[in-house]
C-alpha cells in the first residue's frame, strides 16, 4: 500500500488534519486543451459585452409570479434552441423567433466561428445539451433575472475533456410584444480551468446526495470512536471506491491499535458543506468538506482507569476534504462514493464560517 495514502486515510478516519500539497489544476493540460476550453469560456467576455449593449425596452412594469414562470419557460426553451443551433453553422435560426434578442443570435454565430477553428485541430465540440438548475429569480423594471447552475453535457472530439461542466450564469429575460425574450446572459463561472478556479457550481440534486454521503460516513466513524468497547470494529468500505475501499478496513484496524483501550468521550460537532464541483478532475466529481469542532476540546477516556486524556484544547477544529464521485446508474438514479482525500488549506479554523 502506498505509505502516503495509508497515512492520509488514517488521519482522515480519526478526524485529524489531512496535510498535503495542492497541485496546479492547469498543470498537465495541453495547449490544445486550454485553447479548446476557450470555446465556452469566451462567453464570459461575450456576456460582459451583452450587458453593455442597449437593452430591449420592457413592455410591462410590474411582474407577477405567473410572469416569472413564463419568463423561466422561455429561458429553458432558449437553452434547448441554442444547443441545437450551435451545431448547424449558418443554419436556420427561426427557433429563436420571439424568444431571443439579436445579441443572443450573435452569440450563436460567434460559437460557430470559434468551434470551427477548434474542430479543424481535433479539439472541437460535436454536440451539447444543457439542463437548467435555477438557483433564484428576481425582478426589476420589466426584467426577470435568472441565476442558474446549468449542467452542460458535451460530446467532445478530444475525449480527454470532461463530458460535463457546470456553468454558473445569470440570464436577463425582458418583456416583449409577444411575451418574454432572453436579452443577455452573463457568465459567472464557465466551468473551465481556462478562466476559473477549480470550484464550479453544484446543482441542488447533486449537492444533497454527496453531502449526505459524507454526513453518513462521519456519523459512522464518530460512533466507532465513541464506543467504550475498543474491541468492536467497524467497516466503512461502503462509502469508498477504488484504492480507498480496499484500504479503509485495514486503516481502521490500525487506528484501533493506536487508540489502545480508549474511546472518545468529548463532544464532537460535525458540519458538512459542499465546496463545489471539481473542475480539475472533470466528470461528476464534487468537493465536500467536513468540519469537526470540539467546543470542550478533543477528550478521550481510558476504559480501565476512567482517566481522561485531552488530545486537543477547547475550541479546536479540523477540516477534512473529500472528493465524491457520482455515477449515473440510470435516469434520475445515481450512486456516490468517496474516491480521494483532498487537502483543504484555509487560514482560519473551519468553525469560523459556521
Amino acid at each position: 500500500m502506498n505509505v502516503r495514502v495509508r497515512i492520509g486515510l488514517l488521519l482522515l478516519l480519526t478526524g485529524l488534519w489531512v496535510a498535503g500539497c495542492t497541485s496546479d489544476p492547469v498543470a498537465g493540460q495541453s495547449a490544445d486543451q486550454v485553447e479548446a476550453a476557450d470555446v465556452e469560456s469566451a462567453d464570459v467576455v461575450d456576456g460582459a459585452d451583452l450587458e453593455q449593449s442597449a437593452p430591449l425596452q420592457p413592455v410591462v412594469s410590474e411582474i407577477s409570479q405567473s410572469d416569472v414562470q413564463a419568463a423561466v419557460d422561455v429561458y429553458e426553451r432558449f437553452l434547448a434552441a441554442r444547443d441545437e443551433a450551435y451545431f448547424v453553422p449558418d443554419g436556420d435560426l427561426s427557433a429563436f423567433d420571439s424568444i431571443a434578442g439579436e445579441s443572443m443570435l450573435e452569440e450563436v454565430r460567434k460559437f460557430w466561428a470559434r468551434n470551427a477553428v477548434f474542430t479543424d485541430s481535433g479539439a472541437g465540440i460535436l454536440g451539447r445539451s444543457s439542463t437548467a438548475n435555477i438557483v433564484e429569480t428576481s425582478t426589476e423594471a420589466g426584467q426577470v433575472k435568472i441565476l442558474d447552475c446549468v449542467e452542460v453535457r458535451e460530446d467532445n472530439e478530444d475525449e480527454s475533456f470532461s463530458p460535463v461542466r457546470f456553468v454558473e450564469h445569470e440570464a436577463t429575460v425582458v418583456s416583449a410584444d409577444d411575451g418574454w425574450m432572453v436579452d443577455a446572459i452573463r457568465v459567472i463561472r464557465s466551468g473551465d480551468l481556462a478562466d476559473t478556479d477549480w470550484f464550479g457550481c453544484v446543482p441542488t440534486y447533486h449537492e444533497e446526495r454527496v453531502k449526505a454521503t459524507v454526513e453518513a460516513l462521519a456519523a459512522e466513524v464518530f460512533e466507532w470512536k465513541s464506543d467504550p468497547d475498543p474491541t468492536v470494529g467497524t467497516d466503512v468500505s461502503e462509502f469508498f471506491d477504488g484504492r480507498l475501499r480496499q484500504e479503509s478496513e485495514d486503516a481502521l484496524a490500525q487506528q484501533r491499535e493506536q487508540f489502545g483501550n480508549r474511546y472518545m468521550s468529548g463532544v464532537e460537532e460535525q458540519y458538512v458543506t459542499v465546496a463545489g464541483s471539481d473542475i480539475a478532475t472533470g466528470g461528476w466529481n464534487f468537493l465536500v468538506e467536513l468540519c469537526l469542532y470540539y467546543p470542550s476540546g478533543e477528550i478521550w477516556t481510558d476504559v480501565a482507569s476512567g482517566a481522561e486524556v485531552v488530545q486537543k484544547p477547547p475550541g479546536s477544529a479540523t477540516r477534512v476534504g473529500y472528493r465524491v464521485r457520482s455515477d449515473e446508474v440510470s435516469a434520475d438514479s445515481w450512486s456516490d462514493a468517496i474516491v480521494d482525500l483532498t487537502p483543504v488549506e484555509y487560514p482560519s479554523p473551519c468553525f469560523d464560517e459556521l
